[in-house]
């Protein structure tokens, strides 16, 4: 116990002992996940995530062995934070999709659709924020249904579609073209 309160952040110190104590009521092949910062060697803080499960139980099911594994990030936790400042410090709309609807948008997105905060867009679909008809006269439901299809079929990385039509051309002459992204992963335009 000294040992780990020496090298995992104070801070950190809560999620990583919760992480422990779920396991203990750990179900089947349950992989159980936590991040913190270690004190690496050098004195600095690396940012780790452990994976562990329970791969031995008594006749009465109480674990006996598992198995842990860590794992840097580091790097990814610095790169996933210069995307998140990129992204909530865009001037373009931007917006990020999963099956159910917007997970997250920027601040451009939010003033773009005249929303006070997030939690206005929220959940909501592309069509939901939409006028009726689109500038081609098209169904806004109708369109949101051909634009979801052509981002599930691209095969480009995290499934993005960048979709150029008539009505999008002349949206971008009088005003900012608004982006799309589909599926969880960010936007790569």
């Amino acid at each position: 116990p000294d040992l780990i309160n020496s090298l995992i952040h104070l801070k950190d110190l809560e999620a990583f002992r919760a992480r422990q104590l779920r396991l203990l009521s750990a179900k089947g092949n349950d992989v159980l996940t936590v991040q913190y910062r270690m004190r690496h060697k050098d004195g600095s803080w690396r940012w780790v995530e452990s994976y562990a499960t329970v791969f031995e139980r008594s006749a009465d099911g109480i674990p006996i062995k598992s198995l842990a594994v860590a794992q840097d990030i580091t790097t990814r936790r610095a790169s996933e934070q210069r995307f998140r400042v990129l992204f909530e410090h865009a001037s373009d709309p931007l917006m990020i999709f999963d099956h159910s609807g917007i997970i997250d948008c920027n601040q451009a997105a939010l003033e773009l659709w005249r929303a006070g905060s997030k939690q206005d867009l929220l959940g909501k679909i592309p069509s939901q924020l939409s006028p009726e008809l689109q500038l081609s006269g098209q169904a806004s439901a109708h369109m949101a249904i051909g634009l979801d299809d052509l981002g599930r079929r691209d095969t480009r990385p995290y499934g993005n579609a960048a979709v150029r039509t008539p009505a999008i051309e002349r949206l971008g002459r009088c005003g900012p073209v608004v982006r799309f992204g589909f599926g969880t992963s960010p936007p790569c335009w």
